[in-house]
């Protein structure tokens, strides 16, 4: 007999001794069909299952099912007695008697939970790390950055980043990012100035041990370019220099479409040793810049 993937052979006990299986099937008027299982045991125990369905197909793989079990147990008993009891006189091989029934199953959705098969251990470890989502993360993002402090108006403008890092754990996370920001126009008496920063950051995120705050260090390098404009006898003139800085932070992160999209609102302080000065072309200073700026971040980034 085959079904639900149980395959179950009989065959004849020797010199009249148990167990035997008797399987009697009838209509039944209230399900359909009903088919009752009566096992004996060598010892002259007896076990009686009743199972019912609606049609015989299910009744098959429901009497399937029960002679799967009556032959686990048989089979657990078994192995019980050799541990536990001494092979019995006479005996030339060692080796227990066959029993009248034996099964053997393979896994299917359709079983019932004292049955229910799973895929062979190695079957399985292939199943759960083509499941199992990657322990590391690559994400691209964009975030729009004010600063404040370092000249007398904010300076604003986008970043755009990319990160690689842990999705869990604690294990830094690596970014490189791309900013321009533009302070807005300030006057100095006549003159109209304002300044313009084009740097790269590369900075590492550490977990807090508060999940979704991250603290920040990073260090950035790049150039930025101080314009003034004013009447006579002021010239226009522009100059470009070197933009040198490093930051600390810190910065929440939340998760939206399944861990896919993320939001990300920072606050931190950037550094910057050098002092700068702005000065009109006959030497007057117009302004000279400050070391220390606070800046804020909101953005938003996708895993790749």
């Amino acid at each position: 007999m085959l079904a639900r993937g149980v395959r179950v052979y009989t065959s004849d006990t020797p010199n009249g001794e148990g167990p035997f299986l008797w399987i009697s099937v009838q209509p039944n008027a209230r399900v359909g069909w009903a088919a009752r299982l009566e096992l004996e045991g060598a010892g002259g125990s007896r076990e009686s299952r009743l199972v019912e369905a609606r049609n015989c197909s299910d009744l098959q793989r429901a009497v399937a099912w029960v002679l799967a079990t009556f032959a686990r147990e048989a089979s657990a008993t078994a192995a019980t007695s050799e541990r536990t009891v001494d092979v019995p006189a006479g005996s030339e091989t060692g080796q227990p008697a066959t029993s009248p029934v034996e099964a053997t199953s393979a896994p299917s959705a359709a079983q019932s939970p004292s049955l229910v098969g799973s895929a062979a251990p190695d079957e399985r470890a292939r199943s759960d790390s083509s499941t199992r989502p990657s322990a590391s993360r690559f994400a691209l993002g964009t975030s729009f950055v004010a600063g404040i402090g370092w000249l007398p108006t904010p300076a604003l403008g986008p970043s755009v980043h990319a990160e690689y890092g842990p999705r869990a754990g604690s294990r830094p996370t690596l970014r490189l990012s791309v900013a321009r920001l533009a302070s807005l126009p300030f006057e100095r008496g006549e003159v109209s100035l304002r300044v313009d920063r084009i740097f790269a950051n590369a900075s590492m995120l550490f977990a807090s041990g508060l999940a979704p705050l991250k603290l920040k260090v990073a260090l950035e390098a790049g150039t930025f370019r101080g314009a003034g404009t004013g009447p006579p006898p002021f010239r226009p003139g522009s100059e470009r220099l070197v933009w040198l800085a490093g930051e600390l932070g810190a910065e929440l992160r939340f998760a939206f479409l399944r861990d896919v999209l993320h939001g990300e609102f920072g606050a931190s302080g950037a550094y910057a040793p050098l002092s700068y000065s702005l000065e009109a072309s006959d030497g007057q200073s117009l302004v000279v810049s400050k070391n220390l700026e606070f800046r804020v971040v909101a953005g938003l980034a996708v895993t790749l």
